[in-house]
This record gives structure tokens, C-alpha cells and sequence, in this order.
């Protein structure tokens, strides 16, 4: 219980977003991720991650063009044949 509880402060804390001017926007958050399905039977563990967004709005227009990226890790194991 105390585990999910700080994981959940850290997200809340961690969690950022920027508006450098009204046309554009900018992101970045953290995320916590559990695998899903036939992945979870391979995999045994909370993965970390972290998300990267921008946004540009068009003058006069409704309509913006943007981008995201993301990018997760459950951890690292290595083996010697």
C-alpha cells in the first residue's frame, strides 16, 4: 500500500505541462505501466516511462499540428551462452 501511494505522489509531483505561448504547447510526463496479456506472463514487473509532446497552433486557424514520443522500460536482464 505504501508503495502505490508514493508511486502516486511521484506521478502527480513529477507531471509537468508548459505553455511557452498561446500557439504552442509543451508536455512531459511520467508514467508507471503494467504489462498486459501474454506479456505479463514474460514479464514480472512495473515498467517506468516517460512522454514527450508538443503542439503548434495555426494562426487564425482551429486546426494544430503535433507530435508525441514515448518511451518504456520494464527493466533489463542479460544472460551468457
Amino acid at each position: 500500500m505504501k508503495r502505490t501511494v508514493s508511486v502516486l505522489i511521484i506521478l502527480v509531483c513529477a507531471t509537468g505541462y508548459i505553455h511557452a505561448q498561446e500557439q504552442t504547447t509543451l508536455s512531459m510526463n511520467l508514467h508507471v505501466v503494467s504489462p498486459e496479456g501474454a506479456f505479463r506472463q514474460n514479464v514480472d514487473r512495473l515498467g517506468v516511462g516517460i512522454q514527450f509532446a508538443g503542439s503548434y497552433r495555426f494562426d487564425r486557424s482551429p486546426f494544430s499540428l503535433g507530435a508525441e514520443f514515448a518511451f518504456h522500460n520494464y527493466g533489463v536482464d542479460s544472460r551468457e551462452e
